[in-house]
């Protein structure tokens, strides 16, 4: 028996899945940097009430190290993730014909601007879709 080509509703499929697991992924590694952050900031609270020598700079130095360590992992994956979570969104649109998935392509954390907007809290700029509106 000859090997039947995927369909285009398949091949959808199948990269939706891939993009709902690196999405939960994301929200995972999300959640995990904060956890060390603020596990990292109650042990930073602790040291500074210890009495200030030798053995306060060695605890401070593990624990910044420690801390940068562990987000740096975090982050590092999670950029991987939205990297290809940024390509499943274009690939998924093109076989579509239209722009569906834009979280990652035009408002996740990997875009120009992303930060000085958060860090300002500024919505983006981008129009929003409504279903109700009419051509």
């Amino acid at each position: 028996m000859a090997e039947t080509e995927l369909g285009k509703r398949e091949k959808i499929q199948i990269l939706l899945a891939e993009y709902s697991s690196l999405r939960t992924e994301i929200n995972a590694r999300i959640s995990s940097t904060y956890q060390v952050v603020g596990i990292g900031a109650a042990l930073i609270a602790w040291l500074l009430q210890q009495p200030i020598g030798s053995a306060f700079w060695i605890g401070l130095s593990i624990a910044a190290v420690g801390a940068l360590l562990c987000v740096r992992f975090l982050t590092y994956d999670g950029t991987n993730a939205a990297v290809r979570v940024r390509e499943l969104e274009t690939q998924i649109n093109e076989l579509v014909g239209e722009k569906l998935l834009l979280w990652e392509s035009e408002r996740g954390g990997l875009n120009a601007g992303y930060w000085w907007n958060a860090f300002f809290l500024k919505p983006s700029t981008t129009k929003l879709r409504t279903s109700t509106s009419k051509p």
